[in-house]
């Protein structure tokens, strides 16, 4: 009998790091979410604006918590949607 092949999700080096129940759309929109997190944390520190700074850290950040993809979509569109509500 030929062993199974292991998929991308159940790999041990995977799921010993957090990452081993990702989906492929959670991945992209953790990486997408991360740059834009990147962004706004670089035009937060640049323009001494504490909203834009806050909000790029938790975008960096949060996907690393939240494994559900819905949920990180939600979440990054809110917190994006967050410094244009909030100036301070």
């Amino acid at each position: 009998m030929v062993p199974a092949a292991h998929s991308l999700n159940t790999s041990p080096l995977l799921a010993a790091a957090g990452l081993g129940s990702g989906s492929t759309a959670g991945i992209v929109w953790s990486i997408l979410f991360g740059l834009i997190g990147g962004v706004y944390f670089v035009y937060g520190k640049k323009h001494k604006r504490f909203a834009p700074l806050f909000c790029g850290v938790a975008l960096m950040a949060y996907t690393f918590m939240v494994s559900n993809t819905y949920a990180i979509f939600l979440m990054g569109i809110g917190l994006m949607a967050v410094p244009y509500f909030l100036d301070f």
